[in-house]
């Protein structure tokens, strides 16, 4: 299995102006595709800094939606999520095993990609979050962890991200949450990729 390094690693290059791999984008979010002969890596980009990433909450409100199998989610990521799906799935090799990865919003992102899949017959064989917020409820993740689809979430340092939004119909945690990196004075500088990255490297 490709090394959490490796996955950190394609998870920043979602952020380059000319990713490696292929590129969906919807033209609010954008994954990138990267394809090995034994895996097909799906990696969904964030927002750039936590304090812009706050700042779409401030805007639009914390709101929940009702889908139909996965229940109660936050409306922002599951509309994000669904249409990103709706693209994603004609490019998937069923065939093949999938692993869903995303930083910040993408991590938010990534259960309802997670469950979606698994809704189409499509069981990723692990989900990784990095700095993820909260972004759906108690059913979403019965149907995730029941149908046994494996996962971890990355919280490095004091992110802040990973604490928001906390509201009662969302749960903090999909998957068992890994802490790591150091404290530091200006928690967001412990948000981005190029931290996780280099605390990963180091």
């Amino acid at each position: 299995m490709i090394s959490d390094l490796d996955l950190a690693r394609l998870e920043l290059d979602t952020y380059a102006a000319e990713p490696a791999g292929d590129v969906i984008d919807t033209g609010i979010d954008r994954l990138v595709l990267t394809r090995f002969p034994d895996l097909t890596v799906v990696s969904v980009k964030g927002t750039t800094t936590p304090a812009e990433w706050i700042s779409n909450f401030k805007v639009v409100g914390v709101r929940e939606a009702t889908h139909p199998q996965l229940g109660i989610c936050e409306s922002g990521f599951l509309s994000g999520g669904s249409a990103l799906w709706d693209k994603l799935l004609p490019e998937i090799d069923p065939t093949i095993p999938l692993l869903i990865q995303g930083h910040s919003r993408g991590a938010g992102m990534v259960p309802i990609l997670a469950g979606l899949a698994f809704l189409d017959g499509i069981r990723p064989v692990r989900c990784v979050c990095w700095e993820a917020p909260w972004s759906v409820g108690a059913q979403a993740r019965a149907l995730l962890v029941d149908s046994g689809i494996d996962g971890i979430q990355y919280w490095h340092g004091d992110d802040p991200v990973p604490c928001a939004p906390a509201v009662p119909w969302l749960v903090p945690n999909v998957w068992p949450i890994r802490h790591f990196g150091s404290w530091m004075i200006d928690p967001f500088a412990c948000h981005a990729m190029e931290g996780i990255v280099a605390t990963l490297d180091g």
